[in-house]
C-alpha cells in the first residue's frame, strides 16, 4: 500500500510496538541537502522509536545519547524475528512494524519479504511492492519533500 506522508507519519505514531531499521546508505546519501541518517534520528526522536543500525550506521549513532541505538545485521534481526520467543534487548517487546530507511531496492526487497508476522514499511524513494507499506517512487527531490513532510506531520 502506497502512503502519502501524513498516513506515513500516523501509522508510525500509532504502532506502539515499532523499531527502525536504518540501512548502510544512510550513512553516505544526501537527500535535499541533510544526509539521509538525519531523517532516521529525527523520526526516532520524534517517536522515542528505537532504531537498529546495520551496516556502518552505528558508527555515526553511537555518541547520539538522544536517541537508543544499537548496531544489527539485518539478517540476524529477520533470524530474531522467526523464533517463537523475542529476547532482542533493544525493544522489550517484539516489534508489530518495521520501518526501513537507507536501503538498495534489491536488498530491502529481500528482507521485508522474508518478514512473515508484522508490518513493513520502506520510506525509501523506491515503491516496494513486497512491503505492507511504501512510500512512492520519487525522484531525490520528491524524496526529501516526502520525508520532512513525514517529520513535519510526527511534530503534530
Amino acid at each position: 500500500m502506497i502512503l502519502a506522508p501524513d498516513e506515513t507519519a500516523k501509522l508510525i505514531k500509532e504502532e506502539k510496538r515499532r523499531l527502525l531499521v536504518a540501512g548502510s546508505i544512510c550513512n553516505d546519501l544526501e537527500v535535499g541537502g541533510k544526509n539521509l541518517l538525519d531523517y532516521v534520528v529525527d523520526i526516532a526522536k520524534l517517536t522515542d522509536t528505537p532504531i537498529v543500525a546495520t551496516g556502518s550506521t552505528m558508527f555515526h549513532l553511537k555518541d547520539n545519547k538522544e536517541i537508543k541505538a544499537k548496531k544489527m545485521m539485518a539478517a540476524d534481526l529477520v533470524n530474531f524475528l522467526r523464533v517463537e520467543k523475542w529476547e532482542e534487548p533493544i525493544t522489550p517487546e517484539r516489534p508489530e512494524l518495521l520501518v526501513f530507511l537507507g536501503y538498495y531496492p534489491d536488498i530491502v526487497k529481500m528482507l521485508v519479504s522474508t518478514i512473515r508476522d508484522g508490518k513493513t514499511m520502506v520510506l525509501d524513494n523506491r515503491y516496494m511492492n513486497e512491503a505492507t507499506y511504501s512510500a512512492p517512487d520519487m525522484s531525490f527531490n520528491e524524496w526529501a519533500e516526502y520525508l520532512d513532510n513525514v517529520i513535519d506531520n510526527l511534530k503534530k
